[in-house]
């Protein structure tokens, strides 16, 4: 069987394998869901991400052009490859603009996700580790940059697509090229979409399947799962130092308690330690110590409460001999001091607090996007090598790839579709703006209820 009886699953006649029927029953649900669901999350992806409170981030732009180029890719290529699969026809039929251009715009749009990915793992490794550059240098207009420069070169790498495929129009007695004949690579069904010839279909099979994987699954998965292990590694160092941190505020000196007893401007102090001793008489003249020095801590502390009085009324009230306590301008610089730090720390708590938030939450995006994708794209890679090495199989194998390729893209396009729920996985702020526009679509549609009934 050829690949034709491998990618199309029209009929399982005649050999009625189970691997054929499931292989239907998943084109007709999987991939349908897919371009359903993905389409309008992307839609509103778009419409949520460009509002004012979201759109002043760079980060958020990239998110912007990964929906536009997710629901572009199943748009062509997946849609193409349902139709294909469950009625033996596309949209490539229909002309020779569209023979030409699905395979370009597809090829591109799945790479540009890829690569916007790579940005996007970028963009947080950089914030991270140079949390100042990435300020000044990585904002909206740069990110634009970034993603116009990186959607050219990957069409300029496409661009074979453009000339490597021709429509044969058989209305008007066009026929396919003799050297076509005896390929078991060339679809079975005579198609008006083909290769414009044998040594582009080679390459297209062979070299191009090698590059394209290497591009646009090895390179781009290899690099974020870099990155990603870079962030966890920052994040986790970043964590042990703010442990030690708080340790060390709340790590209090050793400290001598002593009992001092001061009158007037004489500074006397008396110091009682207690030893262990079996002398009455040493006791005894510790206790007598200890009463004098708990008299002399009670004039001690009424001595405070009039100092504090004095400071609260006046910051530097002299005495009546004009002569100012140089003890109590000290604290009172020092009370001061300690004021207006705790109203910087209260004035940048909050914006810290906030931006910290934030960065929490694009790298738990990041993480979710990543895997999801790696792990959808390496089967589909691995399938890809399998089929390029195929010619002719036989019968139970090729129902067996029929399933795997079933399996392996629609879970490739569960990852164009599913980026709308990983928004609201990651954090609050797509889910509040999601609110917020519910919200204000349900007051507009109240006051539009309203308007009708008193008309």
């Amino acid at each position: 069987m050829n690949r034709t009886a491998v990618e199309s699953v029209v009929s399982c006649e005649p050999y009625n394998f189970l691997e054929c029927h499931i292989a239907r029953w998943i084109w007709r649900i999987v991939p349908v869901f897919c371009i359903s669901v993905g389409t309008i999350g992307n839609l509103l992806n778009v419409i949520i991400l460009k509002r004012m409170n979201l759109r002043r981030f760079p980060r958020n732009v990239l998110l912007v052009f990964l929906a536009v180029s997710d629901s572009t890719f199943l748009w062509t290529l997946a849609l193409n490859n349902v139709l294909f699969a469950l009625n033996g026809h596309t949209f490539l039929e229909q002309g020779d603009v569209l023979c030409r251009t699905t395979w370009f715009v597809g090829y591109t749009a799945a790479a540009f996700s890829s690569w916007i990915i790579v940005l996007m793992t970028t963009e947080r490794t950089l914030a991270l580790r140079a949390p100042v550059f990435s300020r000044k240098m990585l904002t909206v207009k740069s990110c634009n940059l970034a993603c116009g420069v990186t959607l050219i070169i990957i069409a300029a790498i496409n661009c074979n697509f453009l000339y490597g495929f021709d429509y044969i129009d058989y209305a008007n007695g066009e026929q396919l090229s003799p050297e076509f004949q005896n390929v078991t690579k060339i679809k079975a069904i005579y198609k008006p979409c083909y290769f414009v010839s044998k040594r582009y279909m080679e390459f297209h099979y062979g070299e191009w399947n090698i590059i394209a994987i290497t591009l646009y699954c090895v390179i781009p998965i290899v690099i974020s799962i870099l990155g990603n292990v870079n962030i966890a590694m920052v994040i986790n160092l970043k964590r042990q130092e703010m442990v030690s941190c708080r340790m060390s505020e709340h790590k209090e000196p050793d400290s001598d308690f002593k009992l001092t007893s001061s009158a007037g401007n004489n500074e006397r102090s008396t110091n009682v330690t207690c030893n262990s001793s079996t002398d009455l008489n040493e006791a005894n003249h510790i206790m007598q110590n200890t009463n004098c020095a708990m008299v002399d801590t009670t004039n001690s502390e009424k001595y405070e409460i009039q100092r504090m009085t004095n400071i609260s009324t006046s910051h530097t009230k002299p005495t009546r001999d004009g002569y100012v306590n140089k003890h109590d301008l000290s604290i009172t610089k020092s009370d001061s001091k300690k004021k207006k730090r705790q109203k910087l720390q209260r004035k940048f708590h909050k914006p810290m607090a906030g931006k910290g938030k934030r960065g929490q939450q694009a790298t738990r995006l990041l993480f979710c996007i990543s895997t999801f994708w790696i792990l959808s794209y390496i089967p589909f890679a691995v399938y890809q090598v399998i089929r390029s090495k195929i010619e002719d199989v036989s019968p139970k194998v090729a129902s067996i790839l029929q399933l795997s390729r079933a399996v392996t893209h629609s879970v490739l396009y569960l990852n164009f579709a599913m980026n709308f729920f990983f928004y609201f996985v990651s954090g609050t702020l797509f889910k509040n703006e999601w609110t917020k526009i519910v919200l204000q679509t349900r007051q507009a549609l109240k006051r539009l209820h309203i308007c009708n009934n008193l008309d």
